[in-house]
């Protein structure tokens, strides 16, 4: 340009990106500079086993977690979650050797509540795929479904499994939760409760107070998750 002498600023454009694309490159990123850690974990599908996950992982916020019943009484879940790593530095890259200790920690801290964990932040399949087909078919009567708004704020899913886990004779079947980076969290359940205790179930409801809409009913749900 024959410009001499003179301070220039090179701006790159973002015009080819649309919102459709931001959500992918915002997670693949995060898996990227290894600040989330993705694993796949096996435990036995029982009452109370969502809470030992959960405890066996913070305080480490829990970023996406994807949960099927096996449909069986003695069966194995396999369940996929995303943890945010605490060597975190907003804006900075964790460190590789940082990153490694902490998801070896991680598995260690699952493997002691008898919870076998596997790192799957490097594959591919998993990524894109895998983490969404995780378990089994709709059981055959008595799941309940309902979409709740989590706040998104620590602690929040917490209060949920801990206000749940108040009842033994419940059985959570499904479970779809994933940070969004928003105000509040679209989070899927699918609850098996007992006749006659429908009336707990609504306390229950009412002293979590979070936004929930009752799916059970919904033609998707009906048609499409046998």
């Amino acid at each position: 340009t024959g410009v001499r002498d003179q301070s220039l600023v090179a701006i790159t454009s973002g015009a080819n990106c649309t919102f459709d694309r931001l959500r992918l490159l915002a997670e693949r990123a995060l898996l990227g500079q290894r600040s989330e850690a993705l694993f796949a974990t096996r435990m036995k599908d029982e009452p109370g086993a969502m809470l030992r996950l959960y405890g066996a992982i913070a305080p480490r916020n829990v970023t996406e977690l994807v949960y099927r019943s096996s449909g069986t009484s003695q069966g194995k879940a396999t369940i996929f979650v995303s943890v945010e790593l605490t060597g975190v530095k907003e804006g900075m890259r964790v460190p590789q050797e940082r990153a490694e200790e902490e998801v070896a920690e991680v598995i260690d801290n699952l493997r002691k509540v008898e919870i076998t964990a596997s790192d799957l932040s490097s594959n591919e399949l998993a990524k894109s795929h895998m983490r969404y087909m995780s378990g089994g078919s709709k059981p055959e009567s008595g799941e309940l479904l309902y979409r709740f708004e989590f706040p998104e704020q620590p602690g929040a899913l917490k209060k949920f499994l801990e206000l749940f886990n108040k009842h033994p004779s419940w059985n959570m079947t499904l479970l779809h939760y994933r940070y969004r980076g928003a105000e509040v969290s679209k989070v899927l359940t699918g609850i098996h409760v007992p006749e006659g205790e429908r009336p707990a179930f609504d306390d229950f409801l009412a002293e979590l107070g979070y936004h929930y809409v009752d799916e059970t009913n919904n033609l998707v749900y009906q048609e499409f998750c046998d």
